[in-house]
């Protein structure tokens, strides 16, 4: 997916981001607690509980709603499976009801 990521306020999606460059060779993640989003607006832009997949570096969550025009930043938090450490992922998320082209 290449970023910044974007979306329609009316979406309600799901959102992938891949830790595997913030990674040291063999390392994992164990969990993700959360996506923190910035800034607060409303009507809010919302995420689902961040899940860990199988692969152990990629997070899967969901993204709901968010203010047109605005530009979010998104960090998600991961514990690392076997040292013990965390590691921050930092997205941009720009919300438009203008019609996206890929």
């Amino acid at each position: 997916m290449s970023l910044p990521l974007t979306k329609r306020s009316f979406d309600s999606l799901p959102y992938t981001v891949d830790f595997a460059p913030l990674l040291e060779v063999g390392e994992s993640l164990a969990s993700v607690a959360a996506v923190v989003i910035e800034p607060a607006t409303t009507p809010a832009l919302t995420a689902g509980t961040p899940v860990v997949q199988g692969d152990g570096h990629t997070v899967g969550f969901v993204l709901s709603a968010g203010k047109p025009t605005t530009t979010y930043t998104l960090r998600l938090r991961g514990t690392l499976a076997a040292a013990a450490g965390q590691v921050e992922a930092t997205v941009a998320l720009f919300v438009t009801d203008n019609i996206i082209t890929t």
